[in-house]
């Protein structure tokens, strides 16, 4: 597909609808919410297929039904190693008839799960709106193949994604309108100033590297000249009170934030005038694929910042709570060491994008309510983060999130197919790049300082030369990082205050941010897809991926114990269920951000890849030194 050739807006909108049904049907099948039957009946069809669908194409999709109440639901799909449907959307069908209608499948749902109406009613506003916004984003999408989407520079790139794969209304938004997606989501594409408030540090928490100040933070998000009238703004609205000015912070506030929670849930402390209302300025911002994480488009190498958005998208209300703020500079600034310190992560060039500062505003009469909603304690904060674009080491690096190499164009061609054939490398050669410069290095965090990071594709930026993987960056510390229970001396230098407020988990747990947050959330979706696009099998995926895993146990022997702790090889892993938490905990408030289930234990693909490749070093050892060759030639 080129510029000069969109599809038609109805044929967005079907397959907008589409996606939507074959995402939900893959998830509730993978939480174990709705079993499927092979069909060998010819109903499904497919926009990419003549076959008759009694017949398995050479793709390997089945073809498969699922009842839901009355109606029957045919489509193209092939099993994956973690027991995930790739679904063929445009082959959906329902009763015979082509399926893009998702709020029909979603009614057809409500009877096959029996969830309460109440619940439900919440629920399809939340995908009505996941609708929409999609169908504004294909829009986008379809003025680019592959090829050029590798072209656009990165929060241009964001803007065009999809959302989160495992979550089936991704873009729902609760509190949006039309307009605000048109302001401010990723895939309106646009840029905007952000407003600045004066808060008094009697309600303000800080936090930042001794090397900064407000002046500095504030100065990376605006000019001098900015600086200087927003300064004299407070100077003039604090004239006649016993206020002085060096007892105000500046801390910028997202717009949409400020008119709909800001003034008036904080009136109390602007005719305190403890916060005070100085306007719109500086920097234009583009928002990032989590909403809430701002670009700076004027000044890309600035920081990014991260502030709070009182909606409700995907799992929980997108604010900024006060627990990681005067202590979570500590955190990144940590692991910014070891980067440099530990000869893994320097040899692989891992990179931290690390939040250096962070200011919190607290609502003194929400504070005295015991239980009160979360999201009335995360309504006004900042975190300043480094930009990944600050740090690109040299000129012929590009970069983009973990996420977008599950992207595809409309026309069906993944962005890692179009990454591996610009490269030149093979694409065993490509994957045991990414596998070496990535992997590796979160496995190694785990195992030898007992981090545990949720890595998932919205947390890890992809640096490339050439095509080729070269190295990550990690990023979000305050709540997707964890401790081992355990103190570890390789922890001695983390900050006492960091370390205290971090949560501690016991090693059979702390391992699932890897297995769960990494593995699961990210190759249950790349490996298939690395399959259809490419000549690399799931199977291969995985023994390439365990020999990685293999070759680094080996160099590390001193850490044998806590491979054992910390097993990537076990035969099982927690299957964990995020949907179906909706249905069970409704839309109402919570004290806590929302927890998921567990379903039953998923075989570990990666355990089939080390038994790949120990049937291949067990063959090797027979063909090099006979059949009795020793047991310990087969461990890894």
């Amino acid at each position: 597909m080129s510029s000069a050739d969109p599809l038609p807006h109805q044929h967005l909108w079907h397959l907008a609808n589409q996606q939507l049904i074959a995402r939900a049907i893959s998830e509730f099948v993978y939480e174990q919410e709705l079993v499927t039957h092979k069909s060998e009946s010819n109903h499904s069809r497919s926009s990419h297929s003549g076959r008759n669908s009694s017949e398995k194409s050479n793709s390997g999709k089945s073809h498969y039904q699922v009842t839901l109440g009355d109606a029957i639901y045919q489509f193209n799909a092939k099993p994956t190693l973690w027991g995930l449907l790739v679904i063929e959307p445009t082959s959906l069908t329902r009763d015979e008839e082509s399926a893009t209608d998702a709020l029909q499948f979603c009614l057809d749902l409500k009877v096959a799960l029996s969830v309460d109406e109440i619940t439900f009613g919440n629920w399809l506003e939340d995908v009505q709106n996941t609708l929409y916004n999609e169908f504004q984003r294909l829009q986008k999408l379809a003025h680019y193949d592959a090829h050029e989407l590798l072209r656009l520079d990165e929060p241009q790139l964001q803007g065009l994604l999809d959302a989160h794969p495992k979550i089936i209304a991704n873009r729902g938004r609760l509190s949006w309108g039309a307009s605000d997606n048109e302001q401010f989501s990723p895939e309106s594409l646009q840029s905007f100033q952000l407003e600045f408030l004066a808060a008094h540090k009697s309600i303000l928490t800080t936090g930042h590297l001794d090397t900064l100040d407000n002046r500095q933070l504030i100065g990376s998000m605006i000019q001098d000249s900015d600086y200087l009238a927003l300064a004299e703004k407070l100077d003039a609205a604090i004239a006649d009170t016993e206020y002085h000015a060096e007892d105000f912070a500046l801390i910028p506030c997202h717009p949409w934030q400020l008119q709909h929670h800001i003034r008036p849930q904080f009136q109390w402390a602007f005719q305190q005038q403890t916060l005070i209302q100085l306007g719109q300025a500086g920097d234009c911002y583009q928002p990032q694929q989590s909403i809430r994480t701002l670009s700076n488009i004027t000044r890309p190498e600035q920081f990014d910042v991260k502030l709070a958005i009182t909606i409700l998208n995907t799992s929980c209300y997108r604010g900024v709570p006060e627990k990681f703020i005067a202590a979570g500079h500590h955190i990144s600034h940590w692991l910014h060491t070891l980067t440099h310190s530990d000869s893994l992560f320097s040899e692989r060039h891992l990179r931290i994008l690390e939040e250096p500062a962070g200011y919190y505003v607290s609502h003194q009469y929400q504070n005295k309510v015991t239980g009160s909603p979360y999201r009335y304690h995360e309504m006004l904060g900042c975190i300043w983060r480094q930009s990944a674009q600050a740090k690109q080491d040299h000129d012929d690096e590009s970069h983009m999130l973990l996420s977008a190499l599950l992207q595809k164009d409309l026309n069906g061609n993944a962005l890692i197919k179009a990454l591996i054939e610009s490269s030149e490398l093979t694409t065993t050669e490509w994957l045991q790049r990414l596998f070496s410069v990535m992997s590796i290095p979160l496995y190694h965090l785990l195992v030898k300082y007992g981090v545990g990071v949720i890595a998932h594709g919205q947390n890890v930026v992809v640096y490339f030369k050439q095509s080729v993987p070269y190295a990550i960056a990690i990023k979000d510390f305050h709540g997707d990082l964890r401790l081992l229970d355990t103190e570890l001396p390789e922890q001695s230098a983390l900050a006492p205050e960091a370390k205290n407020l971090l949560t501690k988990l016991p090693k059979e747990h702390l391992v699932h941010d890897l297995l769960t947050g990494h593995f699961i959330s990210v190759y249950r979706f790349l490996s298939p897809l690395v399959a259809e696009q490419t000549e690399v099998s799931e199977a291969s995926f995985y023994l390439l991926l365990a020999k990685q895993i293999d070759a680094y146990q080996q160099s590390q022997p001193q850490y044998a114990e806590r491979f054992q702790w910390f097993d990537l090889f076990r035969p099982q892993v927690e299957r964990i269920c995020l949907n179906n938490v909706r249905f069970d905990i409704g839309y109402q408030d919570n004290a806590e951000r929302p927890l998921p289930k567990l379903g039953s234990d998923l075989t570990n693909p990666i355990y089939l890849g080390l038994k790949a490749l120990q049937a291949t070093q067990h063959h090797n050892s027979e063909t090099t030194i006979g059949v009795d060759a020793p047991n310990s030639a087969l461990q890894p």
